[in-house]
């Protein structure tokens, strides 16, 4: 039987490096990679922004680099310029075909969360294209960025998540068999505590608010 190496891909953010993520690969722990590159010079060290357990890390790495390299500065490094939300939402339908879904995903202080990586994959949605434009999602809409679930399947893990109170089904209807989402406001404060996933709206909001 042929190993499959697995490891983990993480974004790291720099607050003496701003608008810039690093994206790269460890079979090892993020913690001592972290370690390891701010001995290069940098005046603070690296933080975790997100990180996903992957198969063939390696892989999935040139995946992603190449689906973001008209965002990379410099192709010889593994930064690139934009939110972290922005490049998630952009990147997320590559790293899912590498994550196992029964594994589950890490974000800044999110430890003792007990959700699946899916689970906040399709939470980003909601809050990234339905939350702040304040417009529900139906599970067709969703379904359309992850093959791997058929509709029926992904409204019976939407109904379950809803169990967590972070998502709810509106009274809105898409057809008598599939149903309409929304991130609640315990989703918000969830998806807020983890740091760099609002930074973006929240910029936005305040731009709009002074135009």
């Amino acid at each position: 039987m042929t190993n499959i190496t697995s490891g983990t891909l993480y974004f790291l953010t720099n607050p003496a490096i701003p608008d810039l993520v690093k994206i790269g690969y460890t079979t090892g722990k993020v913690t001592d990679r972290i370690k390891q590159i701010s001995k290069t010079g940098t005046p603070v060290e690296f933080q975790v922004a997100a990180q996903f357990s992957v198969f063939t890390p390696r892989q999935c790495e040139i995946e992603v680099h190449e689906v973001l390299k008209s965002i990379r500065p410099n192709p010889k490094r593994e930064f690139f310029k934009g939110s972290v939300i922005n490049i998630l939402i952009t990147v997320l339908p590559t790293i899912s075909k590498y994550i196992d879904n029964n594994s589950k995903i890490h974000l800044i202080n999110n430890e003792e969360d007990d959700l699946e990586q899916d689970d906040i994959y399709f939470m980003i949605y909601l809050l990234h294209d339905g939350y702040a434009n304040s417009q529900p999602i139906s599970t067709m809409e969703l379904v359309q960025h992850h093959l791997a679930y058929s509709p029926l399947e992904l409204e019976y893990k939407l109904l379950k998540l809803a169990e967590t109170g972070l998502i709810k089904r509106t009274s809105k209807k898409y057809s008598d068999r599939f149903g309409v989402w929304a991130l609640t406001t315990d989703g918000l404060k969830f998806m807020f505590e983890r740091d760099h996933i609002l930074h973006d709206l929240i910029e936005e909001d305040r731009r709009d608010i002074h135009h």
